[in-house]
């Protein structure tokens, strides 16, 4: 009984002592990534957003985390999965922050990642038109609309289709 007191007790000095601010953790986890060590931002950035979910970091933290999975930087994890938590990350940022700065480029980018990456259609579609009710004046709105219009559509195709508009 001792024991488990003892391991009680030094648990609570070292995680109760934990005096970081998130601006700290925001800060480690940006080292972290410009070193490549990129798990170790990622526990970081996931910790911040857990444990300060009303620091201005934690917003900023899941568009990190979501580049870092877009850009499929986590060693021994398929690409299709990376894309997953990439869209997720993106998705958070909306639906926890929807007032952030950030909101409409992560919700524009979780319908991106969708469309582009996971091939999933349908829910491209709805997100992208979530974007353009919720964000009808913003700058990414009308690729908003382009993404719905193009949808599927194969890379060349849309180019040859705009070559053939401007004849």
């Amino acid at each position: 009984m001792k024991s488990l007191i003892s391991i009680f007790v030094v648990s609570l000095i070292f995680f109760g002592c934990n005096s970081k601010s998130p601006q700290e953790y925001f800060s480690e986890a940006g080292i972290n990534i410009e070193n490549q060590e990129y798990k170790e931002a990622v526990t970081k950035l996931e910790y911040i957003v857990k444990e300060f979910p009303e620091s201005s970091e934690a917003p900023q933290s899941l568009m990190k985390l979501a580049l870092i999975y877009q850009s499929k930087s986590i060693e021994n994890i398929r690409a299709d999965s990376s894309f997953m938590k990439c869209a997720f990350y993106y998705g958070e940022v909306f639906k926890k922050y929807p007032n952030s700065k950030d909101a409409p480029k992560a919700l524009f980018m979780s319908g991106f990642i969708n469309a582009n990456e996971l091939h999933n259609f349908t829910e491209a579609k709805k997100i992208y038109e979530k974007f353009i009710e919720t964000y009808p004046n913003d700058e990414l709105a009308s690729s908003a609309k382009n993404e719905i219009e193009n949808l599927g559509v194969p890379a060349e195709k849309i180019i040859e289709k705009k070559i053939s508009k401007k004849i």
